[in-house]
């Protein structure tokens, strides 16, 4: 059994989670490539990035080890999972920063491979991913080839997938007049940013404007737009994200008829918030 003190040097931290992998997945070799990076020898040699688990640990000592056992079951419950059958019904939609869906599609690249993404706004873009009893891994050319998809076609099929439960969801939808209503406690909560029309019905309910963010994996936030909605969007999606393990975007955006408009957050003046509304 693994200590249950957490380094909370990079040296010390990453040497700790490669015992623990190594505890994990004893069928595949793990090694350390250095400071906060592992690489776990499956098939497609898995490379753990260790940054956000390492500043998790930092922000909250003395709850790292309990996070962790976590963190790494979800990791080996992946790596068992990467070479289980898949069919089409498997394919759903995710919702995850622009900055992180361009480095796996990279990474997927260098490998000969690739993902089926899509822009969705400023910051944000949607990907296909498989949805494994155990786990949840990004889609890649093998997978396609699979299900006789091509990459534009599984990413349809996973948005199809996600709009089977849009009776559902819409019936989810309140109007809180000027209050910020929350969506939270699924993973695939945050996969309707994905499916712009899911939301056209309240689009069209919330005369002035509807306001989303998609703060973590589980949460979606939303409001009818006015200035005091416009911060408190602000302020509680930030408040979402700082506190989650999987954040996504502190961002604020407007539905349009054609995508989605980041707003712009309000300024801090004289100790409080206010929003200065931009000149076009």
């Amino acid at each position: 059994m693994t200590s249950d003190i957490v380094p909370l040097d990079e040296e010390g931290f990453t040497a700790y989670m490669a015992d623990r992998f190594r505890q994990a997945v004893p069928n595949w070799p793990v090694t350390v490539e250095g400071p906060l990076k592992i690489t776990i020898h499956v098939s497609d040699p898995l490379k753990c990035m260790l940054d956000r688990a390492f500043d998790y640990c930092q922000s909250r000592p003395g709850e790292g080890a309990e996070w962790l056992e976590s963190y790494v079951e979800k990791m080996r419950a992946y790596v068992e999972s990467m070479n289980a059958p898949i069919d089409r019904a498997m394919l759903r939609v995710v919702v995850r920063p622009k900055d992180y869906i361009d480095r796996a599609q990279q990474g997927a690249a260098e490998k000969g491979s690739e993902m089926a993404i899509e822009p969705l706004a400023e910051d944000l873009s949607a990907a296909c991913y498989i949805d494994l009893p155990t786990a949840l891994r990004s889609a890649l050319t093998p997978d396609f080839e699979t299900l006789g998809f091509s990459p534009a076609e599984a990413l349809a099929q996973a948005k199809a997938n996600q709009a089977a439960d849009l009776e559902d969801f819409e019936a989810s939808l309140e109007d809180l007049g000027d209050d910020v209503a929350i969506l939270r406690g699924d993973v695939y909560h945050s996969s309707w940013f994905a499916l712009h029309e899911a939301w056209a019905g309240l689009a069209e309910r919330y005369e002035d404007g509807l306001l989303v963010a998609v703060p973590a994996m589980d949460t979606l936030l939303y409001a009818r737009e006015n200035e005091d909605s416009i911060i408190s969007m602000h302020e509680a999606a930030e408040d979402v994200a700082d506190e989650s393990e999987r954040p996504i975007s502190k961002s604020v955006y407007r539905w349009e008829p054609d995508g989605w408009t980041r707003i712009p957050g309000p300024v801090r003046i004289g100790g409080k918030n206010v929003y200065l509304r931009p000149k076009f």
